[in-house]
């Protein structure tokens, strides 16, 4: 007998007690991230920002990490979706409640819907529904033949909006990309969006699998080209993320699925920590270092911050100021029956007031915005149910390979109104895809997992 592993055989909860570790660790480096770069660069001019301390600080880190003790590993594809709503959206969401100034009432309210809701998404990641779709093995579609229509797709693309084709500076202002996306009028756009968050990372990851490096390099082309059309800095990046993604998922599966979450926060901490203390030394500015600022600028404020920023937005526009609610009447198909939606603009551009657009997470977009903290268990049901949904597609694509091929449309969907994400995102048609074509990503007849399904 191993006496080292008698601790862990006699004491089952100790996984627990690392992840609620690792938990705080992260809740406490965002918050020094978000108070030192964000605020100090980005202050919002809506609310003021007060340093969290004391008592507020500890129930702060308590609210932040307890909820990750339910994570179980990235076992299911409804896994990758809860845990990066862990790291993106429900921490910034905590943190935003508790550093402005709204009424305690309001403070202790959400943070506890928040909370028990994202307890019960790490609690629901193994629920199936519909996996009996995913029974039929013959009659589908060639993988050629998806690749074919990809290209055909791609050649029509660039057609059509051939003119509108332009580089851009990856590190220009946000403000000037949002302009220069403003000007433009691209046909086709749910297939630009369809390309860069299901079609292309498929292709691309199935031709890693396969060692196609010549297919590989003409999916980088394509994806060169639907940045030139969309302007967005995610796009140019994400093929380096897949790419580096799958060769971690690749080398070693269990690996990958029993600590990936260790590895994206452990990464996300890490070079934000990096980043802002470097910023804080060197006094680094956009005039003194403008590469440097705008990519510290990228990851630290647009990628990790950004949904702490935006529920500050809203928490003031609909809460604290007590602007109409929509009552899901922001969902084109609801308000074509109710026609009751009360701005003349978008909920992100009505937020923003300043002509920008603020759109923001599921829990804020669909939740509060919608209906308060009704809203907000509302949409955290169909969150629940869209990705148990969305767990059925492991039968033909293994949960490494589906983050890989997903991650764009995952972290799409974070910064999103979940009904615009589920079918811009690409997340839907990869549903499909992986519905009805025939893919060579399926995982090994013995590794899939037995959960509750219907």
């Amino acid at each position: 007998m191993n006496i080292l592993k008698l601790p862990i055989k006699l004491w089952p909860s100790w996984d627990p007690f690392k992840l609620l570790l690792l938990g705080a660790l992260y809740a406490i480096a965002y918050d020094y991230v978000y108070r030192e770069f964000v605020d100090y660069f980005f202050p919002l001019r809506s609310e003021p920002y007060h340093v969290i301390s004391g008592v507020v600080y500890y129930f702060y880190i308590f609210l932040s990490s307890l909820p990750f003790i339910f994570y179980k590993g990235l076992k299911t594809v409804a896994a990758s979706f809860s845990l990066f709503t862990y790291i993106l959206v429900y921490i910034p969401v905590i943190n935003a409640l508790w550093c402005y100034s709204f009424s305690f009432d309001i403070q202790i309210e959400y943070s506890i819907v928040f909370f028990i809701c994202m307890c019960i998404f790490f609690c629901t990641d193994r629920i199936y529904l519909l996996k009996s779709l995913f029974k039929r093995k013959t009659g589908l579609i060639p993988f050629k033949y998806l690749e074919y229509a990809v290209l055909l797709c791609m050649i029509v693309i660039v057609l059509l909006n051939r003119s509108q084709l332009t580089f851009v500076n990856f590190l220009q202002d946000s403000a000037e990309l949002y302009d220069a996306r403003a000007e433009m009028n691209v046909k086709g756009i749910y297939f630009v969006c369809w390309m860069r968050s299901c079609f292309l990372p498929l292709i691309m990851v199935s031709a890693l699998r396969n060692k196609n490096f010549s297919k590989y390099f003409l999916v980088l082309f394509a994806f060169l080209l639907i940045f030139m059309l969309d302007k967005q800095k995610l796009t140019a990046v994400f093929p380096l993320v897949v790419t580096g993604l799958y060769y971690v998922a690749n080398t070693n599966n269990k690996f990958f699925s029993t600590y990936f979450h260790s590895i994206i926060i452990i990464i996300i901490a890490v070079t934000s920590l990096t980043i802002v203390i470097y910023v804080i030394n060197t006094g680094t500015t956009f005039s003194s270092n403008p590469v440097l600022f705008a990519l510290a600028a990228l990851f630290v404020m647009r990628t990790q911050c950004i949904e702490g920023m935006e529920t500050v937005r809203y928490f003031s526009f609909f809460i604290k100021d007590g602007n109409p609610f929509t009552y899901y009447s922001h969902v084109n198909l609801i308000n074509a029956v109710t026609h009751s939606y009360p701005y003349k603009e978008s909920i992100g551009a009505t937020v923003a007031g300043d002509g920008g657009v603020s759109n923001a997470t599921f829990w804020l977009m669909d939740g509060v915005a919608a209906w308060g903290v009704v809203g907000v268990i509302i949409i955290s049901l169909l969150f629940i149910i869209f990705k148990s949904i969305m767990n059925s597609a492991d039968a033909r694509c293994s949960v490494p390979m589906y983050v890989c091929i997903s991650l764009q449309g995952i972290m799409s969907m974070i910064n999103l109104s979940l009904f615009t994400s589920i079918n811009t995102c690409g997340l839907l048609m990869l549903y499909l895809v992986l519905l009805f074509v025939k893919t060579d990503l399926a995982p090994a007849p013995n590794k899939q997992p037995h959960f509750l399904r219907v």
